[in-house]
Formats: structure tokens, sequence, C-alpha cells
């Protein structure tokens, strides 16, 4: 007997508890309701059994690091071939800089938060080993903005402070960073499998920065490059029967979880051949044994 795919959508159940992907902006733990609304119902459980037990798909998550390092070259290199937005980061690193640096810098933006009114909050400096500490450095100086410049008129020794054009600039790419950060946080998980998220959360990053809004040119080139160098160095993942075959034997993802059909539909051949393989060397066995059985003593 050859095993068939269940040809539901495989969001219609699973084995146990399963983690949402953070895709619709959820972290937590889903409860599964049972595999309802499958005709076919024993095949789902028989395909869960067989990832698990028999097929050559890892199912660990330090996989996550790997492709979290990808992102991390993605970034790197759509970053450094924006020389307005380098020009902008050095001037805000320096800017940091002076306020981590210099004791009476620091005091007098908190003697000026506390004049505002407003929370007490630090600038953070960026590291080179974590890109997204780039991230958190830009979004802190949006938060402080306002006492920052503030301070700074007191400040006669401090580096030039940012323009208006410079800020906008800063506003208009944060939205495009943000969503690397939310695909690092998903792929670093250490209680969950990550590899069969891999394809899904490539391909609604892809959507995601496709369809953000730039105002700047700056913005607009971090944009193409970032969707540029996203596709040449992740893309071809689809590909790859190893995480390809992971993606589509998660009840969540199957076909949904990729971004070419034709990519799906090679991987359903690939396991449906090798579900088919295993089945027919597990009968060919039986029937040997059984033979041997019959033999008189």
């Amino acid at each position: 007997m050859l095993f068939k795919f269940c040809c539901c959508s495989g969001f219609c159940g699973c084995s146990g508890l399963i983690r949402c992907s953070g895709l619709n902006g959820c972290s937590g733990l889903k409860g599964c309701s049972g595999l309802k609304g499958c005709s076919v119902s024993a095949r789902c459980s028989e395909l869960i059994r067989l990832r698990n037990g028999y097929l050559d798909v890892p199912t660990i998550s330090p996989v996550g690091s790997k492709y979290s390092l990808s992102q991390f070259k993605t970034l790197r290199d759509a970053i450094t071939s924006n020389e307005e937005l380098l020009n902008v980061l050095k001037k805000s690193r320096a800017l940091v800089g002076h306020f981590k640096h210099s004791a009476s810098a620091s005091t007098k933006l908190k003697d000026i938060q506390n004049q505002m009114n407003v929370p007490e909050l630090k600038v953070k400096q960026d590291v080179n080993t974590r890109w997204n500490s780039t991230l958190i450095m830009l979004e802190r100086l949006i938060q402080i903005k306002a006492p920052l410049s503030a301070a700074i008129t007191f400040l006669p020794h401090a580096p030039n402070f940012l323009t208006a054009l410079e800020w906008e600039l800063i506003s208009d790419c944060l939205p495009l960073l943000k969503p690397f950060e939310i695909m690092t946080v998903e792929l670093s998980g250490e209680h969950y499998s990550t590899l069969s998220i891999v394809i899904p959360l490539i391909r609604e990053l892809q959507y995601t920065l496709k369809n953000k809004t730039t105002t700047t040119a700056a913005g607009t080139l971090l944009k193409k490059t970032a969707i540029d160098v996203l596709a040449r160095r992740l893309g071809i993942l689809e590909s790859n029967k190893i995480v390809a075959k992971a993606t589509f034997l998660d009840p969540r993802f199957k076909k949904t979880g990729f971004w070419l059909v034709d990519n799906a539909n090679n991987t359903e051949k690939w396991i449906t051949d090798e579900i088919n393989s295993i089945m027919r060397n597990t009968q060919e066995n039986e029937t040997s044994n059984m033979a041997i059985n019959r033999e008189p003593n």
C-alpha cells in the first residue's frame, strides 16, 4: 500500500502543543484542538510519526543561530552599501559615545528629562558583533529626541546634533530593520524546533519589506538592497531538501509556507517518494519475516 499525503491545508492539527510561528504577532504557545476537519487524520498522525522517527528531517533548534548569522550578513551588506545611512550612523555613534563617556553630559540629560517629566532613559551604544544593537541605539535616540536636543544646547564640547533630515532618515529606516529583529528572536529559540519555521519567516520578511513605504532616498535604497540580498542569501533555502522537508511536514505550514508553488510541489514529491520507499521496504521485510517463520524446523 502506497502512502499518500493528506491534502488538507496543514493547519488542521498536530500531535500536541504547538508554538505559534510569530508571523501574526503571537509569541506564546497554542493548544492544538486535534485533527479537526481532516478526513484522513490517521494518515496525518502517521506523517508526524514518520517525521519524528524515520524521515531525515532534523528537529533541533541550534540551526537558528546559522540563519541568524545569515540575517546579520544580509543587513550588513544592505547597510554598508548605503552611504547616506552610514554617515547618519557614524554621527549617531559619536553623539551616543559623548553621552556615554561624559559624566556632565549624562547628568545634564538626566536633569532635562526630570524637568520635562519624562522617563530617565540613557543612550544605548551599538556594537559591531550585534547588528540589532544598531536598531536599539536608533530606537533609543528617537525615544529621547526632545530631552537630548535640549541637553545638547548646554554642552559646548558636544558633537554635532542630528539635523531634521537625518532624524527623518532614521525614522524611515527603523521599520525596515525591526522585522529582522523579530525574525532573529524567533530563530534563536532554545525550547522549540526552529528549522521548520525558517522558510515561512523568510517569506514573511520578504513580504513585509516589500509592503513598507519609504519617504527618503536612503530608506528606499535600504529597502531595495535588503530585499535583493535577502533573496540571494536565504531565498535558495526553499530548494534545500532538509529545510524544505521540515517546513512541509510542519502541520502549521505545508505548502502554504513556501514562496514558490514549484518548490512546494518538489518538496511534496521528495517526501512522497521517501515515504513510499519506507513503506515498500517495511512490507518487504514483513513478507520476508513471514516466509522465514513458515519454514519447517
